[in-house]
């Protein structure tokens, strides 16, 4: 499918599942180097749906799973962050954790959760696995240990666990907004 409305919105497709699959079995290579003392976190909710792809290559494998839920967009505005859920501190001093995130736009949500980790739950490493990353923004800054597709600056996505207002996380292929 190339065109579809999502609410008020036209949205045409820019990356597809095929592409996706690429980034989830690239991001599982970097999973089977490190080692057995990890902790993941899922940026709930949108590196549910990238996450879960990720855990289903390793049908045999128990993972440590932590969640965490902040908000920093409210439609396409993007506001402050917000902290709804953090993960249990105790679980993560010690460890690497790995961050999957869907998509590192503007870094703020991400560079709020490494610091976390590091500073108040007190990682012993932390690294970052988005599925997407913004344009410009500075991998080597934030750890980024995999290879994410690089979506231009001026494209608003949905899919893939990326929503627009609440929709469109289902889409099993990446779309942008046209208006």
């Amino acid at each position: 499918m190339g065109v579809m409305n999502i609410k008020d919105s036209r949205f045409e497709l820019l990356v597809s599942g095929e592409q996706i699959q690429g980034v989830v079995e690239q991001t599982c290579g970097v999973i089977q180097s490190l080692g057995s003392n990890v902790v993941f976190v899922v940026m709930a909710n949108g590196a549910n749906w990238f996450s879960q792809r990720i855990f289903d290559r390793f049908p045999a494998s128990v993972f440590d799973i932590e969640y965490a839920l902040l908000k920093s967009y409210l439609g396409t505005t993007r506001n402050a962050i917000t902290t709804l859920s953090m993960p249990d501190e105790e679980n993560i001093s010690g460890k690497m954790v790995v961050i999957l995130e869907d998509f590192i736009d503007s870094g703020k949500t991400i560079e709020y959760m490494m610091d976390w980790c590091s500073r108040i739950a007190h990682a012993e490493r932390v690294l970052v696995c988005p599925m997407c990353i913004r344009e410009g923004v500075d991998s080597v800054r934030y750890n980024v240990a995999n290879q994410p597709l690089v979506i231009a600056k001026d494209k608003w996505i949905v899919g893939c666990g990326l929503d627009y207002d609440h929709w469109g996380r289902n889409l099993a292929d990446l779309y942008y907004m046209v208006r």
